[in-house]
């Protein structure tokens, strides 16, 4: 008796749980992982997850699951910081200690909105920040980070095919860390000189969230360390001063080779 009260139990609470809700979704020319994402709230990550991709490769007419994405998934609510600097902290003090510094323009997921103060997530960060720094417009959130693209993408096609230059700064030739700061520069965002340096700065972003301006960074010459940084242009992409010229590369085939650093995301733009 106890045996069947107990599944009866249990197949009660299975078929009474509401289902995960999800969407199908077919993909579409010029689609990629990060435009799906946002159009449907999910991360890439999770999209990945869901269809055991291995990559963030799509073809025309793929078929996917979108999780989360149906009428009672609970959406995101972003927000942009509107401050030129906006410190992210431990608690809710200005006393707690600072976890990292987020530039203008940076778009967060808000977890708990206050009064004074609220929780975010910034890349793989959680902390708090002074809520009135805060632009709570969903949709200019989405409009600056296009914005963004823009930018980042007029900026980096004038520079496809300058010569890798040793320490080189300047469209006259370029080093991997010297386009990179020249780039962001454009941006208004001052970096560091060496890719090491770059790395020290910035809010941590996993390897499915990457979006536009996110720097990656590499160990190019097998010695242990930071050697290699590039800037993540979507759809699987990074512009970077190779061996011999600026160029984009595919960044599957630098994962299969080279040890990965992480990413970072320091970029600010208009909010």
């Amino acid at each position: 008796m106890k045996r069947k009260i107990a599944g009866f139990l249990f197949a009660s609470i299975l078929f009474s749980s509401p289902a995960f809700a999800q969407e199908d979704y077919t993909v579409q020319a010029g689609d990629s992982l990060w435009k799906i994402s946002e159009k449907f709230s999910a991360s890439v990550s999770e999209i990945k997850e869901a269809n055991q991709l291995a990559s963030e490769s799509l073809s025309i007419g793929q078929k996917l699951v979108i999780p989360g994405s149906g009428k009672d998934s609970k959406e995101k609510k972003l927000a942009v910081v509107q401050a030129g600097n906006l410190n992210l902290r431990e608690s809710s003090s200005l006393d707690s200690k600072v976890i990292t510094m987020l530039h203008r323009g940076t778009s967060v997921e808000v977890l708990d909105k206050g009064e004074e103060w609220s929780k975010v997530k910034a890349g793989e960060e959680v902390g708090f920040v002074a809520t009135e720094y805060l632009n709570f417009n969903r949709e200019k959130a989405s409009r600056s980070s296009n914005l963004l693209s823009e930018r980042l993408r007029s900026i980096t096609s004038d520079l496809i095919g300058i010569p890798y230059r040793y320490g080189g700064t300047t469209p006259k030739g370029f080093d991997c860390s010297g386009l990179t700061a020249y780039v962001m520069g454009e941006l208004g965002v001052d970096l560091p000189r060496s890719s090491a340096e770059q790395f020290s700065v910035g809010t941590k972003v996993s390897k499915g969230d990457l979006v536009p301006g996110d720097l990656v960074f590499f160990d190019s010459l097998g010695k242990g360390d930071i050697s290699h940084v590039g800037i993540y242009i979507g759809n699987n992409k990074m512009v970077h001063s190779a061996t011999k010229k600026v160029e984009v590369s595919d960044l599957d085939w630098y994962f299969d080779h080279y040890p990965y650093y992480g990413a970072k995301r320091v970029f600010e733009f208009d909010s």
